[in-house]
């Protein structure tokens, strides 16, 4: 299944919109963190999400720009496809 990693850099953005936008991101099938192979949890930086779908690009990046309107702020969405990823300094969750 195709593995997901979109950055949602909302327009004008206080800290505070982001801490609106997760709970929504979630709604739509997104986390905040990112599970290792041994299992423990790590949280993404600010305005990255996870997500593990049978979906395209296109939808995911709707499905980013659905919950950025949701909260009413505009944004700029960048959205990579993988079938790994590997990361470093992460904080532990």
């Amino acid at each position: 299944m195709p593995i997901f990693i979109i950055r949602v850099e909302l327009n004008n953005a206080a800290s505070n919109d982001y801490a609106r936008l997760d709970p929504v991101m979630e709604k739509e099938g997104f986390e905040r963190t990112i599970t290792a192979d041994d299992g423990v949890k790590y949280q993404l930086p600010t305005g990255e999400y996870y997500r593990l779908a049978q979906l395209t690009g296109q939808q995911i990046r709707q499905s980013g720009e659905n919950a950025a309107n949701k909260i009413g702020k505009g944004c700029a969405i960048v959205v990579t496809e993988s079938n790994a990823v590997t990361w470093n300094g992460l904080k532990k969750v």
